[in-house]
This record gives C-alpha cells, sequence and structure tokens, in this order.
C-alpha cells in the first residue's frame, strides 16, 4: 500500500517474493525542527548556534551563551560570536516579561552615522507577544559626529508576519516571528529622514534568531541563514 508515516522514528518493511524475502529499515523524521523552550530568543547557559554566512561565502558563525554579568540592576546574558572573516565579538542581551533587549553603542545597527562619544543603552528588539502589523520604535537620541554635527537617531521596527512556519537550510521552523528593522536620522532642525537601510530579522519559537539579513541602500552587508543549533 501507500502512504505517509505519522511518527518518527525506524520503520521495518519486509518484502516477499516468490522463493525469498528481504528486509530494509528507513528512518521516518518529521520535516519540522522540535523544540522545547517557549522563548524565540532563548538565552540559556551554554546554548549554541551556526550560521551559514552567504555573503562571506565560505564561513560560518557561531554564537554562545557563555555568561552572565549585573549591569544597572539587571541580569544580562552574554552571548559570544566568533565570526570570520568579520572578526570575534560579544553582545548583552536580556527579558523582561515578553520583551527582548540588547545592551548596545546606539548606532551599532547603521553604517550611515558614527557618533564621536559611544551612547550606550537598551534597545528593546524584539516582542514576542506582537502580531502581524504591531511596530514599535526605539526612543531618539541625539550625539555629535565628524565635524561637530549633532545628529539624531532611532530605529523603528514592525512585526512582518508572525506565527509563520519558514524553511531554512532545509529545515522547517514553526511559530516564526519577521521582524523589520529601520534607521531614522534627522539634524536638530529637519524632519526624520530614511538611512536607506533595511534590516530582516526572522525568529523561531524555542529556538532563537533563524535568518538575517542587512541591506544598505540595495548592497547586502550581512545575510545569514541558520545551519545547526543547540538550546540547553
Amino acid at each position: 500500500g501507500i502512504g505517509k508515516p505519522l511518527i518518527d522514528g525506524v520503520d521495518q518493511f519486509t518484502l516477499a517474493g516468490n522463493i525469498s524475502t528481504c528486509s530494509f529499515s528507513v528512518p521516518v523524521t518529521s520535516s519540522f525542527v522540535p523544540v522545547f523552550n517557549t522563548d524565540y530568543f532563548p538565552l540559556t547557559y551554554q546554548s549554541t548556534w551556526t550560521y551559514n554566512d552567504l555573503w562571506n561565502t565560505g564561513y560560518t558563525v557561531k554564537r554562545d551563551v557563555t555568561d552572565s554579568v549585573m549591569m544597572g540592576g539587571f541580569l544580562y546574558k552574554i552571548v559570544s560570536e566568533k565570526n570570520l572573516p568579520e572578526g570575534d565579538n560579544s553582545h548583552l542581551y536580556r527579558k523582561n516579561g515578553s520583551d527582548y533587549y540588547e545592551y548596545i553603542s546606539i548606532d551599532k545597527y547603521t553604517y550611515s552615522l558614527k557618533y564621536t562619544t559611544q551612547i550606550k543603552k537598551d534597545l528593546l528588539f524584539l516582542k514576542e507577544d506582537c502580531i502581524t502589523g504591531t511596530t514599535w520604535e526605539s526612543p531618539a537620541d541625539t550625539g555629535s559626529i565628524m565635524g561637530g554635527q549633532s545628529v539624531l537617531l532611532k530605529y523603528t521596527f514592525r512585526c512582518i508576519a508572525a506565527n509563520i512556519s519558514e524553511t531554512i537550510q532545509g529545515r522547517s521552523y514553526q511559530n516564526v516571528i519577521l521582524i523589520q528593522m529601520r534607521p531614522q536620522v534627522r539634524s536638530l532642525t529637519d524632519a526624520w529622514g530614511e538611512t536607506g537601510e533595511t534590516i530582516d530579522l526572522h525568529y523561531a519559537k524555542g529556538v532563537g534568531l533563524i535568518y538575517a539579513r542587512t541591506i544598505a541602500n540595495t548592497f547586502i552587508k550581512l545575510h545569514w541563514e541558520l545551519s545547526s543549533y543547540l538550546v540547553k
């Protein structure tokens, strides 16, 4: 007969001919990735993620939750990143309720400007209870760029889709949130304007970041797809 297996495992088959029989086994796996964590950006110690770098072809990016640190009364998880050829880095993240924050130099996610003096603060980058169409933005910050001009910077966020399925590197993920992030700038007297940069970030429940792409004025600056992970 014909049909589709419903349960993961190893199925045993026997074929009988006129004078002999033969047996063989077939492993059965679900097309969807099973998850056991309910966070869209897990921060459990020793969790690890590896990404194929589609911009720097042939390279991978590896992230690990390695430690934690208290700052300003908040506990941040340290995520170490090994990234060739871009260089190693570390990131600070925390969760509060259904919101996720990264402690950054506020100009981290734009190529359009760099402040002469760093402004460090939390950036709310993900709301795990968002629905399609949800928007939010970061508070505006003012800093000086080279030449002494004061420039304001903020980030806008939009939930492009929520609770969808997405296939990345041959693996299908459920309960995926698609977030689009856009930097905006202005002078002290002008209106807000787009920088021409778009940052697309896809998060799967129980897995974390599965896809990232940054485009600056039609040029790809970053493009990652999750290839393997282990959430503790």
